[in-house]
């Protein structure tokens, strides 16, 4: 049984949601993963419903035989250099969330301060609009790769990323039910 953890469940749905991803990019299946790397078919169905994480020595038979990093199909094995740029990231939206809670007064501030607060919120206005539009659409039934596919023709990759943090911040992520 895996385990349930809110953290194992965010590793689960990231290396599921990129499996899934890599797999259909490159037009495969998971018969054709079973068949190349002799991983049992049940695992394999375990790793693509996101039920399950692999261990080492699967991770590493799928990221070759996909031609990408560990670090690309799990966030167990991110690193130090990605795992910086998130905690900027999630330094940068807490300090958007401390900045709107604090309800300033932004006729007190300078020109230069008030032009870097208008930019940081207009940044902000737009990740929490790519947030809403990613909540609406998977609440909808749609597929997370499916959104993802449409929010990347419309947005910057680091702008979805932030949307996608900024759930962990708010506490909001949609739960579904829905089989991916």
């Amino acid at each position: 049984m895996a385990k349930n953890s809110p953290q194992d469940i965010i590793n689960r749905e990231y290396f599921s949601d990129n499996l899934n991803r890599f797999m259909k990019k490159k037009g495969l299946r998971q018969i054709d993963l079973h068949n190349k790397l002799g991983i049992p078919k049940s695992t394999l169905t375990g790793y693509v419903k996101g039920r399950s994480l692999p261990n080492s020595k699967n991770l590493q038979k799928l990221a070759d035989f996909l031609g990408v990093s560990k670090s690309s199909l799990d966030l167990r094995y991110t690193p130090k250099n990605e795992e910086k740029l998130l905690n900027k990231t999630d330094t940068w939206i807490e300090g958007m969330l401390e900045f709107i809670d604090s309800k300033p007064d932004l006729t007190q501030l300078d020109e230069i301060s008030l032009d870097k607060a208008e930019k940081m919120l207009i940044q902000f206005q737009k990740i929490n609009s790519i947030a809403t539009e990613y909540s609406i659409a998977l609440l909808n039934g749609e597929k997370k790769l499916e959104i993802y596919d449409r929010l990347i023709k419309k947005y910057s990759e680091m702008d979805i990323i932030l949307a996608l943090r900024l759930f962990k911040f708010l506490d909001t992520y949609p739960e579904t039910s829905q089989e991916e």
